[in-house]
């Protein structure tokens, strides 16, 4: 997120994939199409095989990985859990929040949570709405009003601070489910596009 929004042009014609497995230009048009992509990549879901191993993953999470992610100058894993003991009300939450990553409401929370981390700065708050807001009409596909253009020129004039706390946002949105065999039967989302399992699953159905 913070490459797509800071140096567009290096992502696009591969560049700034030097030292990965590829370099060749990106089958994209323009940068908001790729944030749309990796919006469809920025939400993992774990597997579980029994409660027991959900405690330990999610312990796992916040003592391990965001650790090591706050070291790296990454945001912490946000993080949700979806097993039998979960209230309904909670997992339609959830399932809304995946499937509609653009609310704007939830994005404005995260951002005064990553202000008052002191992460960001609240200077850029309204810059960063502002560049968000355009960010999802032009990825719209019922709107004629705002394009892709549009949205490079406004990304353009936003300097690095409104673009680095944009990819923080973005970045910060739900990206890790840890679930039992809950969300084998009826749950069908479509950005649910990188699964592990965390052990191997018991029975060939599941």
């Amino acid at each position: 997120f913070r490459k797509a929004l800071e140096d567009p042009t290096q992502l696009l014609t591969g560049a700034a994939l030097k030292g990965t497995d590829t370099t060749a230009p990106l089958e994209a048009d323009s940068i908001d199409e790729v944030l749309a992509l990796l919006s469809y990549y920025s939400t993992s879901i774990t597997y579980l095989l029994s409660k027991k191993d959900g405690d330990r993953l999610d312990q796992s999470i916040v003592s391990q990985l965001d650790t090591y992610l706050q070291k790296d100058g990454r945001p912490p894993l946000a993080s949700e859990r979806m097993t039998g003991g979960t209230g309904f009300e909670t997992i339609m939450e959830v399932l809304d929040i995946v499937e509609n990553p653009w609310n704007e409401e939830a994005d404005e929370k995260i951002l005064k949570r990553l202000i008052d981390r002191e992460v960001l700065e609240e200077d850029v708050t309204d810059d960063v709405l502002s560049l968000r807001n355009t960010l999802e009409a032009s990825l719209a596909e019922t709107n004629d009003v705002v394009d892709s253009d549009q949205f490079e020129v406004e990304r353009a004039r936003s300097g690095e601070a409104v673009q680095e706390a944009l990819a923080w946002v973005l970045a910060s949105r739900l990206n890790t489910i840890t679930a039992t065999n809950m969300i084998a039967h009826g749950v069908d989302v479509n950005r649910f596009n990188m699964m592990t399992f965390f052990g191997m699953p018991r029975g060939t159905a599941e």
